[in-house]
């Protein structure tokens, strides 16, 4: 079972082959534990800095609060004026292909 091996690992006795028959916590076992905790703390520390370095440049991709409000207000404005641009043409063609429709005759 892993379990056993688990205690096997650990040093322990079982019993049965299932679970552990006595806990013997000796000096070597409490050093081997904090050795394994150092290591654990260790890595994850290792993480943390990893994961803040590789937010550090994405972070830094947008521009200031500021330049972005300000950029945010060209395009509007410039979208405003392509709105404004694009309703002209549209009313120029209509103008257009109304010039350009036979007239009626009625009788």
């Amino acid at each position: 079972m892993v379990r056993t091996g688990i205690f096997k690992a650990a040093g322990l006795t079982t019993r049965n082959d299932s679970s552990p028959a006595e806990v013997k916590v000796d000096d070597q076992f409490v050093v081997s534990l904090e050795e394994a905790k150092a290591k654990m703390e260790r890595l994850l520390s290792d993480r943390m800095r990893e994961g803040k370095r590789a937010d550090y440049n994405p972070a830094r991709t947008l521009p200031e609060e500021d330049d972005m409000d300000q950029i945010l207000r060209y395009d509007r404005a410039v979208q405003k004026k392509f709105d404004w641009a694009q309703q002209k043409l549209l009313e120029s063609q209509h103008r257009r292909r109304r010039a350009q429709e036979p007239a009626s005759i009625s009788v």
